[in-house]
């Protein structure tokens, strides 16, 4: 875990003096499936080891509301670090997860005397900010096989970079979400027959490939065109899942 844990906290952009002195305020805690990270490590930066984390917002009434998922190397939580993370923001693990904790006071004390991880986290804010946007706009489409397509082309590119404006590695195929086919329906907000059917596309046109209990994306690219399509509003009109993806020259199989 150290190794893994040094190099997460210099990629915070904290200077070497800060990384040593944090290094020994860090927890680690295994979470089973439905187990909310913040009830056992308590407020502060959460940093995703492996497994899935989804975030929910409470309001009080009624089951929470979804708002996003998490894979490995992505670090959540932190209300007033990232942004529009509150203390209402619940994380809920999909999957059984490994979670380092960096308790709120200690990364508050690096917030104003650090300016790289200042600078980082307000990167980190805007990029996030984008994310949701677009995540926003998907959500809108109305063909059920565009809403679906869209979201997981975002869902894939978010977890692909973990969440953060760095660049993204070069990779053919990924990633693996340890999240079963009724996750996915919860996350897209429809019903899991329409999301099954749909997901069963994308698996014919070599996009997809679907796992017990997980989904692998294939062809990088072509998810990857789709969500700089979708960002930079050159999908003009309400589509199909198949005239989505021939609009970015990867034509699912009739």
């Amino acid at each position: 875990m150290s190794i893994f844990a040094y190099q997460a906290l210099k990629g915070l952009q904290l200077t070497e003096r800060s990384v040593v002195e944090l290094m020994t305020k860090l927890e680690t805690h295994s979470f089973e499936v439905g187990d909310d990270i913040g009830e056992v490590g308590g407020s502060g930066l959460h940093l995703i080891c492996d497994g899935l984390v989804m975030s929910s917002l409470s309001n009080g009434w009624g089951a929470p509301s979804a708002i996003d998922m998490y894979g490995p190397n992505t670090w959540v939580g932190g209300a007033g670090v990232f942004g529009t993370e509150d203390a209402a923001t619940r994380y809920i693990c999909l999957a059984p997860s490994r979670v380092i904790h960096l308790p709120l006071v200690a990364s508050e004390d690096y917030s104003s005397s650090e300016r790289a991880f200042q600078d980082f986290i307000s990167k980190l804010l805007r990029w996030r900010d984008g994310h949701h946007m677009a995540m926003i706009s998907a959500s809108k489409a109305t063909q059920p096989g565009a809403r679906i397509a869209l979201l997981l082309a975002i869902l894939a590119r978010g977890i692909r970079c973990s969440h953060s404006h760095l660049p993204l590695t070069s990779q053919a195929n990924g990633p693996v979400v340890p999240a079963n086919q009724s996750v996915i329906a919860d996350y897209v907000g429809l019903s899991r027959s329409v999301v099954s059917r749909h997901l069963q596309a994308l698996v014919s046109a070599g996009l997809m490939r679907l796992n017990y209990g997980s989904i692998e994306f294939l062809n990088t690219p072509s998810w990857e065109a789709l969500y700089q399509a979708h960002v930079h509003n050159t999908l003009k009109q309400q589509r199909s899942l198949a005239e989505l993806f021939g609009a970015v020259h990867s034509p699912l199989a009739a």
